[in-house]
């Protein structure tokens, strides 16, 4: 299989991906560095650095998600040359919990 390393391993392993569009143009944006901030319910979390993907301007990460648990997943942004960064809503099991802080 080609594309067996991409393929989750673990019983709660889970993909997450993003695609990143300038807010006044709507064209994908290929040059940022995107980083995760995951948590469980109650807990610090931890952060996870997304990288890009070659199958489109995307990027992604393999996370572990132990437990029956809430994760809140909140996006950090930032692109070369722009000094502030840009946040994503938090989100938990799916829905947008905050709204988003800024866009570009």
């Amino acid at each position: 299989m080609v594309y067996a390393r991409w393929v989750p391993r673990g019983r709660h392993e889970y993909h997450i991906v993003a695609a990143i569009f300038g807010a006044a143009s709507g064209t994908r944006i290929s040059d940022a560095t995107a980083v995760a901030q995951i948590s469980g319910v109650g807990l610090s979390g931890w952060r996870t650095t997304l990288k890009p993907m070659t199958v489109a301007p995307t990027f992604g990460a393999f996370v572990d998600l132990p437990g029956a648990d809430l994760y809140a997943i909140k996006l950090v942004i930032q692109r070369p040359g722009v000094q502030h960064q840009a946040r994503s809503p938090q989100f938990v099991d799916g829905e947008a919990a905050v709204p988003p802080a800024d866009v570009w």
